[in-house]
């Protein structure tokens, strides 16, 4: 039994240490690339300042721009995820326009949309979403993007061609609770069902790494929101995201 306890013991230190060597690194790389991605966001505006650029230029630079800001949302994001992990994150919520954000990922994801011949349909509690319609929850910036993102996309990507992505909003002000749905006409392949939102699980995706899902389950219960999955060969595919505010919001 001592000898037992030593080796657990002996364990014990080389997993710690480990860990913090992960963490250290961690936070070198993260140090060190966003350094020249200054060069990234920069660039492109000095280049827009001597002239003489035709629309297809600009749009370029606009490109190079959106992959600089992408690239500096993941780099956040990979140490974000590893305090999820670890149980050590600090949410800091502020008020966000839930449909500020929406849109934001929408207008990302045209290409996909266009190419795939696929429609977005957007209902705040049932009714055709306005321009001037806010609706604002209790989170992270960042972090409620970085949701929309994954299962909006996740969605878009999933749907059968020339249908429609539906994504209803449901305001339950004396529950203080903001109810989002985002469904496609998919259903998620039987094997993968029971392990959706687990860590590197994937199917149909050449390029997918499986943390698209996982990520986003650990970013809505950082900020106290639940996310749930429902599929069927009947009604598709539903994810839902419930968002509580506090007494204050």
């Amino acid at each position: 039994l001592k000898r037992v306890r030593l080796e657990l013991s002996d364990q014990n230190y080389v997993l710690r240490e480990n860990l913090q060597l992960r963490e250290d690194i961690e936070r070198i790389i993260h140090h060190d690339l966003k350094t020249p991605l200054n060069s990234i966001f920069v660039s492109p505006d000095i280049i827009r300042r001597d002239g003489g650029l035709n629309e297809r230029q600009n749009r370029c630079l606009d490109d190079i721009q959106e992959a600089g800001r992408r690239m500096l949302t993941m780099i956040n994001e990979s140490l974000d995820l590893y305090k999820m992990e670890t149980g050590t994150y600090e949410f800091q919520p502020n008020p966000i326009d839930l449909l500020d954000e929406i849109h934001r990922v929408i207008r990302e994801n045209l290409e996909l949309e266009k190419l795939r011949g696929i429609s977005v349909e957007i209902l705040v509690d049932g009714l055709p979403v306005a321009d001037h319609d806010i609706c604002t929850v209790s989170g992270e910036k960042l972090l409620i993007y970085s949701i929309l993102s994954n299962i909006i996309k996740n969605s878009l990507e999933a749907s059968p061609k020339e249908q429609t992505v539906n994504i209803s909003i449901e305001d339950r002000e004396l529950d203080r609770q903001v109810i989002l749905r985002i469904n496609n006409q998919g259903a998620v392949p039987d094997e993968i069902r029971d392990r959706f939102f687990d860590k590197y699980v994937t199917s149909g995706k050449k390029s997918g790494t499986g943390l698209g899902t996982y990520s986003a389950k650990l970013m809505a219960e950082a900020q106290g929101a639940t996310i749930t999955m429902d599929t069927s060969e009947e009604t598709g595919t539903t994810i839902t995201v419930c968002f509580t505010q506090p007494e204050s919001c």
